[in-house]
């Protein structure tokens, strides 16, 4: 069996004392002046052994690994996909692993907090999840100091870190691009009513048409959950509607292709008889017919920048909490593309 090396070996070996060695493998130098040379010594003396961290060692002292969960629900979705990439990036500059726990009928909740305990895990990153899911987790780890930072659609909590974007701000610069092009008639599609996600979203809405003069008709606002079968059932309702709306604005890519589907079996053309927007801008967007106009979400940018805030309140630096400062919010940016057009009179 090979002869693995430990801090003291290394010590004896660089003639330094362990203190110094343990200051040098972890880059914390603090208050101990240990000059350059010294330095090499020991990190010679470590090539030399053939030392290697024993990082379950580490975490039996510390009380914690470095391995953070990333908690999910549905993993094949592509927004998460582009999530994690970000978190991943920025672990791997970090030094952290990910773990990855989905909250399904087979692990509620429940089992979460009890693997994020017994697996000593450092801290959570949570994404896409429902509320009361989210408001469990945080409200058992919180007692247990565990830091959590939430990507995307996550409600607010008293101390819970959120990266968000600007979804308010995003279906308002539809509905702006739409009224410039010509619509006064701008429907809504939104997501599962009263969930955070699809309120803030909703917000986003009425807030615009505030801004730009035009009327509220709660008509307009309807409710696609998300799902296949409503979304086709409230684009009927629109689109049979004796004045029906010229453009819609949907809370998500996925329902806007629906919605472009079902108005084409209906008889009507995308964009010629209406205009339609999604959220989001996933690689989809892209491939449709027509290719779908859309609000594009920084997904990577908000996953590395959740693994980069957690980071820092896993080693303890710049974690006070600063009042207004719990919540991140990324801009979004209009991707114009061919299921939009100006309005036009018939």
């Amino acid at each position: 069996m090979r002869f693995m090396a430990t801090i003291v070996d290394i010590a004896k070996k660089a003639g330094v004392s362990t203190a110094t060695v343990s200051y040098v493998l972890n880059k914390q130098k603090g208050n101990v002046p240990i000059s350059e040379k010294t330095q090499k010594r020991v990190m010679l003396a470590v090539r030399e052994l053939g030392y290697r961290r024993n990082e379950i060692a580490r975490s039996m002292v510390s009380g914690k690994t470095r391995v953070i969960g990333f908690v999910l629900h549905i993993l094949r979705l592509e927004h998460i996909g582009k999530i994690l990439e970000g978190v991943l990036d920025e672990s791997e500059k970090n030094g952290y692993f990910i773990k990855i726990l989905r909250v399904n009928a087979n692990m509620p909740e429940q089992d979460i907090v009890r693997i994020c305990m017994e697996n000593r895990l450092a801290g959570l990153l949570i994404s896409g999840i429902q509320d009361k899911s989210l408001k469990y987790i945080h409200t058992k780890l919180s007692s247990e100091a565990v830091p959590i930072v939430a990507i995307d659609n996550a409600l607010p909590l008293p101390g819970l870190v959120r990266i968000l974007s600007d979804d308010r701000g995003g279906i308002g610069q539809a509905v702006k691009y739409l009224h410039e092009m010509g619509h006064g008639r701008i429907a809504f599609m939104s997501g599962i009513k009263e969930t955070w996600v699809a309120m803030e979203r909703d917000r986003g809405y009425r807030d615009a048409l505030v801004k730009i003069g035009l009327p509220l008709r709660k008509e307009f606002i309807r409710y696609g959950n998300w799902e296949i079968n409503d979304t086709e059932r409230e684009t009927e309702v629109l689109l049979k509607m004796p004045e029906r709306p010229t453009a819609v604005v949907c809370a998500s890519d996925d329902m806007a292709t629906i919605f472009i589907r079902k108005a084409r079996q209906m008889g009507l053309i995308v964009p010629k008889d209406l205009s339609v927007t999604g959220f989001a801008d996933q690689p989809s967007a892209q491939l449709g017919d027509p290719a779908l106009t859309t609000v594009k979400q920084p997904f990577g940018e908000m996953g590395a920048l959740g693994l980069r805030r957690l980071v820092e309140l896993i080693e303890g630096k710049n974690n006070e909490a600063v009042p207004g400062q719990d919540t991140i919010i990324l801009a979004t940016e209009l991707i114009v593309r061919e299921s939009t057009a100006q309005y036009k009179t018939h």
